[in-house]
């Protein structure tokens, strides 16, 4: 497509041609100054999420963790008749309760929009609403639902990313992946969890 067949007059008009691919991430920046951009943010970031006397979060994820596996009294000065380990009733507890949430997936409904009723609307909607249910209620998807249900209260969040594989099957398809979420560093200055919503995401590989 000519660059300027699009212009003040006609960039509403309806046109045929070829659009050319587009990079899924296009950041009109040099690498030279993206990169101190990122090392700053990312420093920013640490400082905040790990003060000592604010969030600290290291800290607080490796107490949850010892919490959750019984391990709190490891390496503390014992008497001689007591014992480091415990029964894990907090383990026990979050057991159940990721039995019970993984037992019922949510149900996704798409309702057909539009102004009046249109038959092929409402079938393409009935069809997208069976696709999603068949989606979401495989043993994959509760498995990952598990997962983050288990790393949640530990480590205060839960991760799972979606991303584009180009040599998955014949014409590549998107990919789940569940993240450790110690290798997941948030934006400190959202002012909601909503990832949506966050200047900058950042993920270790």
């Amino acid at each position: 497509m000519d660059n300027n067949a699009i212009s003040e007059e006609n960039r509403f008009q309806p046109s045929t041609g070829v659009i050319p691919t587009l990079s899924p991430l296009n950041v009109e920046l040099s690498d030279e100054r993206l990169l101190p951009y990122i090392t700053e943010l990312e420093k920013k970031a640490t400082t905040h999420w790990n003060k000592s006397d604010g969030t600290n979060l290291k800290a607080r994820r490796e107490q949850n963790i010892k919490y959750l596996f019984g391990k709190q009294l490891i390496g503390k000065d014992m008497k001689s008749f007591e014992s480091e380990f415990l029964d894990n009733v907090i383990k026990e507890s979050e057991d159940m309760l990721k039995a019970l949430a993984t037992s019922k997936m949510p149900d996704i409904i798409v309702s057909a929009g539009g102004i009046g009723r249109s038959e092929q609307r409402t079938e393409t909607a009935e069809l997208l609403t069976k696709a999603f249910d068949k989606k979401i209620n495989t043993e994959e998807q509760r498995h990952d639902m598990g997962i983050m249900f288990r790393q949640l209260p530990a480590y205060l969040i839960a991760v799972k990313k979606y991303r584009w594989d180009a040599s998955k099957d014949k014409m590549g398809d998107y990919v789940e992946e569940v993240i450790n979420p110690d290798h997941i560093l948030l934006d400190h200055t959202a002012l909601t969890s909503n990832p949506d919503e966050m200047l900058f995401i950042i993920h270790y590989v």
